[in-house]
C-alpha cells in the first residue's frame, strides 16, 4: 500500500495540504533513518518547499490530523506513518 492509499485508508483527503504535507514529513523521518525534531527540522524544511511558514506547516497538518484521526498528535502520526513506510519496504 502506498503513503496516500494508507492516508485514504485513515479518512484524510488528499485535496488538502495538510496531507501531503504529513506524507512529506513521513518520507523525511524515513529518509533519516531518526526520529525527526518535528518543529526544528521537519515543519522550517516543508515550509521552504512549499514556500510557506513553518506555523502554517504546522496547523494545516495538525487540521488533517483532527478531521481524520481526532486526539492523535502530529508527532505520533508522522513516526507511525514513517514505520509504515519502512516496514513496508522490507
Amino acid at each position: 500500500m502506498n503513503m496516500f492509499e494508507e492516508l485514504m485508508r485513515r479518512g484524510y483527503s488528499t485535496k488538502v495540504s495538510g496531507t501531503w504535507y504529513l506524507k512529506t514529513a513521513a518520507e523525511m523521518t524515513r529518509d533519516a533513518g531518526r526520529p525527526l525534531m518535528l518543529t526544528k527540522e521537519v515543519y522550517p524544511a516543508i515550509a521552504r518547499l512549499m514556500k510557506t511558514t513553518p506555523t502554517a506547516v504546522e496547523r494545516s497538518m495538525r487540521t488533517s490530523i483532527g478531521k481524520a484521526e481526532p486526539g492523535r498528535t502530529n508527532t505520533e502520526v508522522v513516526r507511525e506513518l514513517a514505520l509504515g513506510m519502512i516496514h513496508h519496504e522490507d
